[in-house]
């Protein structure tokens, strides 16, 4: 399944939203057509074996291909603005940093001694769509469903689709795990499922603050 668009209109410029897909667009050309780019994902990817705040950071912006690019900043595109929309622009900012901190940490955690550098927008967008599942369960996706060339679109509630995702990658991590003990160079699936998990638990504990502190008019 692939997500196309979201019914889900928006009343503000998501700034925030598309401030991030800029910057992560132009450190992977500048990275790319640098002549370092294995050294730049070594200096500025974040290494378990080897970690530092900095690079925890940093490893958010730097990705290892132009499809690892595209397809990340296509979900943040998708799910990000109603989600920055809703608890405010410098708040999302906070909140999609913190995410990619977590998720950074989850893979680490499971993976302490690679020096495979951990890179990529997934583990703090994975977190967006965390959030957007709590504030928007409703919300209806157009999503691209079956495999080629049998394909259709449909309309499924986020849900459902993002429900399906997070077990996906739950299931993908258990089975690195087990199969490698966490050492599997690819895609960290931990780390988005750390970030998603991460973004979904603090989306539940502020809707919990806001019914039990509801602010008086």
């Amino acid at each position: 399944m692939f997500p196309l668009r979201d019914e889900n209109p928006t009343l503000e410029f998501p700034y925030i939203t598309v401030s991030l897909i800029g910057i992560n667009t132009v450190m992977f050309l500048f990275t790319l057509l640098s002549g370092r780019y294995e050294f730049y994902l070594y200096d500025f990817g974040f290494i378990p074996a080897d970690p530092s705040f900095f690079t925890l950071l940093s490893s958010m912006f730097m990705h290892a291909g132009v499809l690892h690019l595209v397809g990340n900043m296509w979900y943040l595109w998708l799910f990000g603005d109603n989600t920055e929309e809703r608890i405010g622009h410098f708040k999302f900012l906070l909140y999609y940093l913190g995410c990619g901190v977590v998720a950074a940490l989850a893979e680490a955690a499971v993976n302490p001694y690679s020096t495979i550098p951990l890179v990529g927008a997934s583990g703090a967008i994975a977190g967006v769509l965390g959030a957007y599942v709590i504030i928007f369960p409703n919300a209806k996706v157009k999503t691209l469903v079956g495999i080629f060339p049998f394909w259709w679109i449909a309309r499924i509630k986020s849900v459902y689709l993002l429900g399906f995702w997070f077990v996906y990658q739950l299931i993908l991590s258990f089975f690195v795990l087990v199969t490698y003990q966490g050492v599997q160079g690819g895609v960290a699936y931990m780390a988005h499922v750390g970030g998603f998990a991460f973004g979904m638990l603090i989306m539940l504990l502020a809707k919990l603050i806001r019914i039990h502190h509801p602010r008086s008019a």
